[in-house]
């Protein structure tokens, strides 16, 4: 079983999430009614939504409703901003306790500070609301130093595959199952493959190996 963070069911109708349309995968999703938009997808040519959907809002002290050692892969694509650092921090935390190990865990947020692409991200983005409750400002920005730093703190191995550095550089490191980081990586075939990363350039996108 695979593990995506943070999806809804409109972000999967994009045609380059069609891998994450099956029943291989567990959503944990935003909680959000079924409308027209919604149901079409199960009658136009992008395919029918599957999978097993949870509705997730998550604050400090959830944990995920899945036994330890159960997922092979973990997915999450601009999600993480949206917590406080000690909420990520303990999120991460239950995606370290589900994941099985040699999953590799691939989360990609916003390169808010660091990237060279663009001006640096506006503090509180995406949203004018002053609440920093609000569930869709960004309240922690990552950075190639920050982001594996916490994931190796939980005991995770990392490595940086799209990422801007102090220096301005902008790197995007080709995967390959050859590079010893993957050794013995559990479900290579989605490992392999970015095609499903929506913003795969403008992104900070660390991989995240849970030890054997």
């Amino acid at each position: 079983m695979r593990l995506h963070i943070g999806a809804s069911r409109r972000q999967l109708a994009q045609p380059n999430l069609a891998p994450l349309r099956s029943d291989d995968w567990v959503h944990l999703a935003d909680p959000e009614p079924i409308d027209q938009s919604v149901q079409a997808l199960t009658t136009n040519n992008i395919g029918s939504v599957q999978g097993t959907w949870l509705s997730f809002y998550y604050q400090r002290g959830n944990t995920l409703p899945f036994p330890d050692d159960y997922f092979s892969f973990g997915f999450s694509e601009h999600f993480f901003e949206h917590l406080f650092l000690d909420e990520a921090g303990e999120l991460l935390k239950e995606c370290h306790r589900v994941l099985t190990p040699g999953a590799c865990l691939r989360i990609a947020v916003p390169d808010a500070d660091l990237r060279s692409y663009k001006p640096p991200e506006p503090v509180g983005y995406s949203t004018g609301d002053p609440r920093w409750y609000h569930p869709d400002k960004h309240k922690t920005r990552w950075s190639i130093y920050s982001l594996p730093w916490l994931l190796e703190q939980i005991g995770f191995r990392t490595r940086g595959v799209v990422f801007c550095d102090k220096f301005g550089q902008h790197v995007v490191r080709e995967i390959s199952l050859n590079d010893p980081f993957y050794k013995d990586c559990r479900d290579a075939e989605v490992v392999a493959s970015t095609d499903y990363i929506c913003r795969f350039r403008n992104s900070l996108i660390v991989d995240a190996i849970k030890s054997l």
